[in-house]
């Protein structure tokens, strides 16, 4: 059965999130013919030994774009195609489709939305772009969201061709299988990291849509309530740089307790930030899923998320593990700070539940057990049961 994600933009990083560990958990756990249409982006050192086994199709990027580029790759290749995996609500997934459907009617389509709540609004528009993405939608077999709240708002009005299927995160040093994993006091024996008197947070700062002005500003007004520091990792918009010099000369007193990384791309050392702090936080404008909430949970952090972050929710189970607090208000984020530092609601036990919780309903091996339980039903609707062993073309 050959599986193919046609992402032109893919890179080395995109291989180690959903664009890549879905293809590459379907071909590792239920043998799957696996691959990305992409351009080449660089180097894909992720390829040797995170998603080893996982094939890269190099398409000729052209003067024309992206929608053309992807066009013309499916007319050659969707004949030989089973599963067609394609991304967002757009333009070119809605051409993507009908070119795929000329040339291999029999074919698949699985759409990953990986929306956000202005898309999820747009959904419901009576105007062309609109209609291009409720066509885009019925253009396809199954067509997936990344949040219980969308999941159920969409099915309201596409009914089963939608399936709840999160975003996903690795399941590291433990021998606990996901399936088995309780998401309860019960289950395997887990510790959780030590943590310090940390609030981390990590993105792409200063830009309009991650709101790292009004953390700042929240973080200012309840530093004399608290002794937490807060962490920044990532890389910094050279808009906004002029911004932190600001604070630091209003707020000197801060110079030591606020730091600013800049980016860390070794994961490990990444990983050591999220097991040292305490809180994470997330204060987002707009978000899609915010895979480093997931990335924060499954490392026991307490969340603390705007309500912009769709996703935040069902990581958090429904506030146990987290607070959610209004989007774009400085006010409410500086009264959680206070009010979590001074009441704690963590601790190593609601850790330990926290870390488990995460690696039983948001590792990659749960995940797509489910995909591919959904890709089977497709084929089995169609008269054609799914064998993902079956010669390929």
């Amino acid at each position: 059965m050959r599986f193919v994600t046609l992402y032109l933009p893919t890179e080395n990083v995109h291989l180690i999130k959903d664009v890549g560990m879905i293809p590459y958990k379907l071909h590792t756990n239920y043998g799957y013919h696996s691959s990305i249409a992409t351009w080449q982006n660089g180097s894909y050192p992720y390829l040797e030994n995170e998603v080893k086994g996982l094939e890269l199709f190099f398409v000729k990027k052209s003067i024309f774009g992206r929608i053309y580029d992807g066009m013309h790759f499916l007319k050659y290749e969707a004949a030989s195609i089973d599963i067609l995996n394609i991304y967002h609500l757009n333009l070119a997934s809605f051409l993507y489709e009908r070119v795929y459907r000329r040339f291999n009617p029999m074919g698949k389509i699985y759409l990953k939305l990986d929306m956000n709540e202005k898309g999820y609004r747009d959904v419901f528009r009576y105007d062309p772009k609109g209609f291009i993405k409720r066509a885009t939608i019925r253009g396809a077999d199954i067509v997936s969201v990344e949040n219980t709240a969308m999941h159920e708002g969409l099915s309201k009005r596409f009914k089963d061709r939608i399936v709840f299927i999160p975003n996903g995160c690795f399941v590291e040093n433990t021998s606990e299988k996901p399936d088995e994993a309780s998401d309860g006091k019960e289950g395997g024996s887990i510790t959780p990291p030590q943590k310090y008197p940390v609030v981390l947070t990590v993105g792409n700062l200063g830009t309009v849509e991650k709101a790292t002005d009004v953390l700042l500003k929240a973080f200012a007004a309840s530093a004399l309530k608290h002794d937490l520091s807060l962490k920044l990792i990532g890389p910094v918009a050279p808009s906004f740089e002029p911004e932190i010099r600001k604070f630091y000369e209003e707020y000197p007193e801060l110079e030591k307790r606020v730091t600013f990384t800049g980016p860390i791309t070794d994961r490990e050392e990444l990983r050591a930030h999220y097991q040292g702090a305490r809180f994470f936080v997330l204060p987002s404008r707009s978000e899609s899923f915010g895979i480093v909430l997931l990335e924060a949970a499954s490392e026991g952090c307490y969340i603390i998320a705007s309500e912009a972050c769709c996703a935040a929710m069902d990581i958090t189970k429904n506030g146990k593990y987290g607070t959610i607090v209004k989007t774009d208000d400085a006010e409410a984020l500086s009264e959680a700070f206070c009010r979590l530092y001074n009441t704690p609601a963590d601790s190593d036990q609601l850790r330990a539940e926290e870390i488990r919780y995460i690696r039983r309903y948001f590792s990659w091996d749960s995940i797509t057990k489910k995909l591919h339980s959904s890709l089977q039903n497709a084929f089995e609707s169609g008269k054609d049961k799914l064998n993902p062993l079956r010669n390929i073309r």
